[in-house]
């Protein structure tokens, strides 16, 4: 069932990992197969990102109560020597010799300073997070994996389902061919003929319901493949994408598009004062507002864990940079409301225009990140 469904879906086949190596073997094309790697989820990444801050700190502070201990060593040398003298010449100078041989050496030992067990308690509690974030990744990968299964074998549940009902179906409609030509011949009562459409017209009902369960089945496959878990927007896989169609659509059409970035500043002193929830609802917040504020046609994406991305479909430079300026505005004056706390949700915008020229989304993506950080570094010199 999976091999005929991957040979008859008209777009790319969205599988869990894993199971595109098995449809190789079977002869499905690469280009043809599009697995989903749970390792992209951005939860999972903040998760990994968090351990690995967390341990960091923990070595720190188990290394802060080690004695510290410092080498140096040097050697001067020089090719002759000038005797002790005052030249004759010029009494008013005197000429040192200079040392053929110098070297030099230097041991310290600085130890830690006692502190009551301040530093082993913050190690413990580096520790402590470190172990809290591994298993927070555990459970976001399960979570990943688990949407990702649910969806793909949901839609191959209801692939097959339409199958069992589209044969149920054709051998109905034959036995009523047969019951229509004994009806003909006088053989079976008006009744027969009747009984056995009825069963036509049920099957064909469940017919439509198979095919609206799949149809549900593939589009939720496909949102799982091209959406962002926590916000809802697309995804870094589907941002991509959608770039590099509307590069190509620039450079065919020679139309002109605009891509911005955005990047939330000081989002980790969010998650380090109120929590990664809270950084979760400011991640939210951001996304359904950009979403609010831009047009139908335009694709907004979360490409990181704090970086935004928006698409403007046929905008040009002067529209791309009256849009990052409005939504910069808007962001400075932002507040969002998690547990009776207003947290702010500052944010640097850049803009790029897409001409079509670009050798790829890279070029792109380049200009557009090089413009965020400019103007993120005009905010903090003016403030």
């Amino acid at each position: 069932t999976i091999v005929a469904l991957a040979r008859t879906q008209r777009a790319p086949f969205v599988v869990p990992l894993g199971i595109g190596a098995h449809l190789r073997k079977w002869g499905i094309p690469e280009r043809r197969i599009v697995e989903l790697d749970w390792n992209e989820s951005h939860r999972i990444g903040e998760g990994r990102a968090r351990q690995d801050a967390a341990e960091a700190a923990a070595d720190s502070r188990a290394a802060a109560t080690m004695p510290i201990v410092s080498v140096m060593a040097g050697y001067t040398r020089t090719n002759h020597i000038v005797p002790f003298g005052i030249p004759p010449e010029n009494p008013a100078s005197i000429i040192y010799p200079d040392i053929p041989d110098n070297y030099r050496t230097r041991l310290d030992m600085q130890w830690p300073v006692y502190t009551f067990g301040r530093f082993e308690s913050m190690e413990r509690a580096a520790r402590s997070e470190a172990a809290a974030a591994a298993k927070d990744v555990g459970t976001f990968t399960a979570d990943v994996r688990l949407d990702a299964a649910r969806a793909f074998w949901a839609l191959v549940t209801a692939t097959d389902s339409v199958r069992v009902v589209e044969e149920a179906l054709a051998l109905i409609e034959s036995h009523l061919r047969d019951v229509q030509n004994m009806r003909a011949a006088g053989l079976l009562a008006p009744n027969d003929v009747l009984s056995a459409e009825a069963r036509r017209s049920r099957h064909r009902v469940q017919l439509i319901e198979a095919r609206n369960m799949r149809d549900v089945a593939e589009a939720d496959l496909r949102r799982v493949a091209a959406e962002d878990s926590l916000t809802g927007v697309a995804n870094r896989r589907q941002f991509e994408a959608d770039l590099a169609a509307q590069v190509s659509r620039c450079r065919r059409q020679m139309e002109t598009a605009a891509l911005l970035m955005l990047d939330i500043d000081n989002f980790k002193s969010v998650n380090d004062t109120y929590g990664h929830a809270a950084g979760d609802a400011v991640l939210k917040a951001v996304a359904s507002d950009l979403t609010g504020r831009v047009r139908t046609e335009d694709i907004v994406a979360r490409v990181g864990g704090d970086e935004f991305a928006v698409i403007m479909v046929g905008g040009d430079a002067e529209t791309g940079t009256s849009l990052a300026e409005e939504m910069m505005g808007h962001f400075d004056s932002r507040r969002v409301d998690y547990e009776g706390r207003q947290i702010g949700c500052r944010a640097s915008i850049g803009s790029q225009v897409i001409t079509g020229d670009e050798k790829d989304i890279d070029e792109v993506l380049l200009g557009a990140d090089h413009a965020m950080y400019e103007a993120k570094e005009l905010r903090r010199t003016a403030s």
